[in-house]
């Protein structure tokens, strides 16, 4: 049976595994990368942006 504790264990690991992921990204990907997720994090927020 499946609890709720493996599923954010996994959640977790997936976490890490995308952060990791996203560090061995080259430099010229990192400033675009973060536009797009400002960007994202301020349409999900409402438009208030990482002000």
């Amino acid at each position: 049976m499946i609890c709720l504790s493996d599923i954010v264990d996994f959640g977790i690991i997936y976490f890490f595994i995308l952060w990791l992921d996203i560090f061995k990204l080259s430099l010229q990907w990192h400033r675009p990368l973060k536009a797009v997720l400002a960007y994202a994090l301020a349409l999900r927020s409402g438009g208030r942006g990482l002000n």
